[in-house]
């Protein structure tokens, strides 16, 4: 009997803690929460969410009208008390969230405040470091692909060259970005190889000496290379409207995080047109927020919804830099196998080990249910058989292990998700904004 009560003991116990081993908060109050908001839990639904100033990025994998958008990010960017940087592709999130400090970047709006790719460059008060960082922005702009075979690896790596040395010698000749990527495309390879050699700066001769004695056909390939990673900056009039150096006033770079929200609206319909440019301010917010001190402040939270539509991104160091310095990813895609598809199986089996948070909200193909009904474990349970015999029956028992969530409930989940969190798992209600909040 005591055995019994101890037993029934510690089940009310986990039940009622099981948020406490993994740094999560209940509360039925909604005014209370201050964070990252997960959804509902128990009898009286109250809130689980993950304090802002708490350490850990999160993984939410789910297909459309699972409610990524109502049942998660805005209620968590309504609850977020730092800064975020918040990818607004259903065009619902700004306009659902009421924030002072958030400022909202539009290519579609002539009217809106222009994003300044250049900037992270300009602040810096030594010309070797400018030459580094216009040399990293051919890899942000062209990066590799694990499908990438030897021929494309070789023109890739080439095309990066032309672009460095195009970067350099045109952005200390004075020109914005745009305006760099417009010469860029519009020369044929033998004219620009001679213009940047005549530009006078060494640097980005020797770039382009390395061209010397290739053939006709292969500068060719190499620069149609480089002009298709640069091509949506170079011919469309919105972009070169928007992205560019301010006129007047500050232009939006990643250094605005330290001071406002930064909301990226794009249409959906539009996502695959304008992602270069969603590719380019994440990898320049990545690679500026990595190099934080540790401990800064505001807290951050880079909302990255359409996650796979960004392409390839140096994320592995990033998740592991960024969780000293108060900055927290949310990547939003609908499957395992989209992120399979551009970081290939071992990069992508790294990312899923650093994302301590992953919330599963539907997962409809086999190999995303398979994953987390695995990752789920298994649970004991006790199997009671009943046997009619002359003394009135008897009773055996057998202990099985089972499946805790089996893949196909992951295709069912309806209102609820699947919260995988530092000390286990757990069932919660979506707690959609337009319902609960």
């Amino acid at each position: 009997m005591l055995m019994v009560m101890v037993k029934i003991l510690r089940r009310i116990w986990e039940k009622r803690k099981w948020y406490k081993l993994s740094g999560l908060k209940l509360t039925i109050r909604r005014k209370k929460v201050q964070g990252i908001v997960f959804g509902k839990w128990g009898k009286f639904r109250r809130y689980v969410y993950s304090p802002t100033f708490r350490e850990g990025s999160i993984g939410v994998f789910g297909g459309s009208g699972s409610g990524k958008t109502a049942g998660l990010l805005i209620p968590t960017l309504r609850a977020w008390t730092g800064a975020a940087l918040v990818f607004d592709i259903s065009g619902d999130i700004a306009k659902n969230v009421s924030n002072p400090l958030k400022v909202i970047f539009s290519p579609e709006n002539a009217n809106t405040a222009p994003y300044n790719p250049f900037a992270i460059i300009d602040i810096l008060p030594d010309t070797n470091e400018q030459r580094e960082r216009l040399m990293q922005l051919a890899f942000l702009l062209l990066p590799d692909s694990p499908q990438d075979g030897d021929v494309t690896m070789f023109y890739k790596s080439e095309a990066r060259k032309l672009l460095q040395a195009g970067m350099i010698a045109y952005y200390f000749a004075g020109l914005d970005f745009c305006q760099v990527c417009q010469h860029m495309v519009k020369c044929d390879v033998d004219l620009l190889i001679e213009d940047i050699q005549a530009s006078g700066n060494e640097l980005a001769e020797i770039l382009v000496s390395g061209f010397e004695g290739q053939n006709e056909k292969t500068l060719a390939g190499i620069k149609q290379t480089a002009d298709d990673s640069i091509m949506l900056f170079a011919t469309n009039e919105k972009i070169a409207r928007t992205v560019r150096r301010a006129e007047s006033g500050p232009a939006l770079w990643p250094g605005t995080l330290e001071r406002r929200s930064m909301y990226i609206v794009i249409d959906d319909v539009k996502l695959e047109f304008y992602a270069p440019l969603l590719r380019l301010i994440t990898a320049q917010c990545l690679e500026y927020l990595s190099m934080r001190p540790n401990g800064a402040s505001p807290n951050m939270l880079l909302c990255l919804d359409e996650f796979a539509s960004l392409g390839k991104l140096e994320i592995i160091p990033t998740l592991r830099k960024l969780r000293k310095k108060n900055v927290r990813l949310m990547v939003l895609t609908q499957s395992l196998a989209d992120l399979e598809l551009i970081y290939g199986r071992e990069e992508r089996r790294a990312m899923m080990e650093n994302l301590p948070y992953k919330a599963v909200l539907a997962a409809f193909d086999t190999e995303t249910q398979k994953y987390f009904s695995d990752l789920a474990g298994e649970i004991e349970t006790v199997r009671r058989t009943f046997t009619d015999n002359q003394d009135g029956g008897s009773e055996s028992r057998t202990t099985q292990r089972e499946k805790r969530i089996y893949p196909e409930e992951f295709a069912k989940l309806g209102d609820k998700l699947v919260l995988f969190y530092p000390a286990g798992v757990h069932k919660l209600r979506k707690a959609f904004y337009f319902k609960w909040w």
